[in-house]
């Protein structure tokens, strides 16, 4: 469809060339001055079907004014006034969400912002449809066109145009609750309520931590563990090389939850420990600076109940601030290991799950070989990806879709401003793009599919989005937050050419877990 409107926008260039070879200067003029808006609307890459429908009005209305059909058709301009409009609103309200002067898609949550969308939406497309009127108005006082056709058209044109604004907003509101009502329905779980007199799935919840200074948070995650409306069969708490910390939990730990011990391999590794120990069917993992909601375990269950040949199951991570989030914008929430802008909100496969919030079927992952230590995080070392690697083999070994989102079970992951910096930023995007070099010598051009929309989205969407609106509004974050994400792509993408001249064998890694 983009390209069909793109015909059509040439068409109207070689019409307004075409009238002034006839010596047909008014027309000419105005296939520009429709052309105008056609190109804005390319320029802001408004939804494509909006576009071409919205360019195909004004390219009659072009025509019909060149070759004097309006003058044959006497409801021809009125209708145009009606009709352009009204595709013009769902356009407009793109550029305006864009910008931050209209509630977002996302952002728009009750009857309140729907109807600011709207109102602002048609009172955008209104003053646009004015300024038209004021063009002709002026075309025919400078120039000698007869656009305006006197003051009864002019007056009959901008009723026209209320009528369309009104509906466009109308439509543009209506939309906004459509989708509002959609996306709580993709976060309700897709299975029927439990049955209670039925069996479910035994459930072990893994738990690693390594330092003393998120110990309070990982207090407060084990009594979250405890407080919900499904409790795990098994809790374990692998704490990774820190025998102080170890020491100390022990000390709290309440009896039911069993204390392991891993010898400083990194994450990956300790996740492999607690594996090894679990002996129920699901397991699941959650970081040690993570709270989960209530309903969160069950709506992990839902899904394994619901899905017999589902391996794994990741859930939603929303960051809880512990300090200023500063500069950093919703696309980079992956950095603190967030559901960042981009990534899938509703229930459906995915390649992998984010590793704060994952569970899988214990019998399937020990058949996986469990994780990778090679990519996971261990100390200061540039590693990473290690449940990106894990989604990408259980595709290999099983097929795709054997795992799968469940955005209502939620964990809250704290996020102290220690972790927002310009250096912290910097590292982790070298160690993204060192680890995504090496899972596409191993998985091949296809395992980074979703990085290269990924990025498209940041340069051509997200980074403008931001810059735009942070000149707009004065607002200094924003721009830094579009800094920000040109930062990341320029450090992931030197880190992954870097990583293209080390040698290195392409093969599968092999990880610890104990079958």
């Amino acid at each position: 469809m983009r390209a069909l409107a793109d015909t059509l926008r040439i068409l109207l260039l070689v019409a307004a060339v075409a009238f002034l070879a006839a010596g047909d200067g008014s027309a000419a003029l105005k296939s520009v001055l429709v052309l105008t808006p056609a190109l804005c609307a390319r320029a802001a890459r408004a939804p494509a079907g909006f576009d071409l429908a919205f360019t195909a009005a004004l390219a009659v209305e072009a025509i019909g004014t060149g070759t004097g059909a309006y003058q044959w058709i006497g409801w021809g301009d009125s209708t145009s006034h009606l009709v352009i409009p009204f595709l013009c609103a769902p356009i407009a309200y793109h550029l305006l969400s864009r910008v931050g002067a209209a509630p977002s898609p996302d952002g728009a949550r009750d009857g309140r912002a729907f109807a600011a969308a709207g109102l602002v939406t048609a009172m955008a497309v209104l003053a646009l449809g004015t300024l038209w009127e004021l063009v002709e108005w002026a075309s025919d006082s400078a120039l000698g066109t007869d656009y305006s056709q006197g003051y009864l058209d002019t007056l009959t044109d901008l009723l026209a145009d209320t009528i369309a604004a009104t509906l466009g907003g109308l439509l543009v509101a209506a939309w906004l609750r459509a989708r509002l009502r959609r996306g709580v329905a993709a976060e309700r779980p897709e299975s029927p309520p439990h049955d209670p007199t039925s069996r479910r799935l035994s459930a072990a919840v893994v738990v690693c931590a390594a330092t003393r200074e998120r110990e309070p948070v990982l207090r407060a995650c084990i009594r979250s563990l405890g407080e919900g409306t499904q409790t795990p069969d098994e809790i374990l708490v692998v704490i990774d090389g820190n025998p102080a910390l170890e020491a100390s939990v022990a000390g709290w730990l309440p009896g039911t939850v069993r204390l392991l011990r891993s010898d400083g391999g990194g994450i990956s590794a300790s996740r492999n420990i607690g594996l090894s120990a679990a002996r129920s069917e699901i397991v699941a993992f959650v970081d040690d600076d993570a709270l989960v909601d209530r309903e969160w375990l069950s709506r992990m269950l839902d899904q394994f109940e619901l899905h017999d040949d589902l391996v794994g199951v990741g859930g939603a991570v929303e960051p809880y601030w512990d300090g200023d989030r500063r500069w950093l914008p919703d696309e980079l929430l992956w950095v603190v290991g967030c559901t960042y802008a981009g990534h899938r909100r509703d229930s459906g496969p995915i390649r992998n799950p984010i590793g704060c919030n994952m569970a899988f079927r214990r019998r399937e992952l020990v058949d996986a070989g469990g994780f990778a230590p090679d990519f996971g995080k261990r100390g200061g070392a540039l590693t990473t990806c290690d449940e990106t690697e894990l989604g990408l083999r259980i595709e290999r070994l099983f097929g795709p879709g054997r795992i799968r989102s469940a955005p209502a079970a939620r964990v809250r992951h704290v996020i102290p401003g220690s972790r927002i910096g310009w250096k912290q930023l910097t590292l982790r995007c070298v160690s993204e793009g060192l680890a995504k070099r090496r899972l596409r010598r191993i998985y091949g051009d296809g395992a980074l599919s979703a990085e290269r929309t990924y990025a498209r989205r940041l340069v051509t969407h997200a980074a403008p989005r931001l810059f735009l609106l942070g000149v707009a509004r004065g607002d200094r974050r924003s721009v830094l937050g579009a800094g920000a994400i040109l930062l990341s792509l320029a450090v992931t993408a030197g880190a992954y050419a870097a990583g293209s001249l080390v040698a290195e064998q392409p093969r599968p890694p092999r990880a610890a877990a104990a079958r």
